[in-house]
C-alpha cells in the first residue's frame, strides 16, 4: 500500500502523525476511567489502546466511502476479561459511561465471524466528545484470535 498508493499513505500517516500524542493521551486517561469503574465491579480486566495500521484505515475508507474523519477506530481501547458473562458486564459499564453510537454495535461472541472470531465491538461518543471504539473480549478469544 505504501507503494502501490504513496499519496494516500502519507495523507493518512501525517493525519495519525499530527495527533499522536494527543490520541495517546487520550487513550490513556479513557483506560484508566474504564479501569476504575470494572475495579469497582469487581471484573479483572486487562484493557490496552489499540493502534489502527495505515493500511486498515485506508481499506476502510474505500471500503465504505469514508473520510479520515469519519474512522471511529483511530482511538480504540480493547478490553480482556475472564469470563463470557464479564464482556457483557463491560460493555454495560462501556454504554453507562459513554453514549453509544447507533449502528456501531457488533456481537461477534453470540454470532461469531465466518473464520470463528469472537469479540464484541462498540463505537461510544467518549470524553470530550471524541468517538471511541471498544473491543470486549475473553483472554481465550484474544488468544484465538492474534494465534489462531
Amino acid at each position: 500500500f505504501r507503494y502501490l498508493e504513496p499519496e494516500q499513505y502519507k495523507q493518512i500517516a501525517k493525519l495519525l502523525h499530527e495527533r499522536r500524542l494527543d490520541r495517546e493521551q487520550y487513550i490513556a486517561d479513557v483506560m484508566q476511567q474504564l479501569r476504575e469503574e470494572l475495579t469497582a465491579t469487581g471484573i479483572k480486566a486487562d484493557i490496552s489502546g489499540r493502534a489502527k495500521h495505515i493500511y486498515s484505515i485506508w481499506r476502510k475508507m474505500q471500503r465504505k466511502g469514508l473520510q479520515f474523519s469519519q474512522i471511529y477506530d483511530v482511538r480504540a481501547v480493547r478490553v480482556l476479561v475472564p469470563e463470557v458473562r464479564d464482556c457483557y458486564t463491560a460493555l454495560g459499564i462501556v454504554h453507562t459511561l459513554w453514549r453509544h453510537i447507533p449502528k456501531e454495535f457488533d456481537d461477534y461472541i453470540a454470532n461469531p465471524k465466518e473464520n470463528g472470531y469472537r469479540s464484541l465491538h462498540t463505537a461510544v461518543i467518549g470524553p470530550d466528545g471524541k468517538v471511541l471504539e471498544v473491543q470486549i473480549r475473553t483472554n481465550a478469544m484474544h488468544e484465538e484470535a492474534e494465534l489462531g
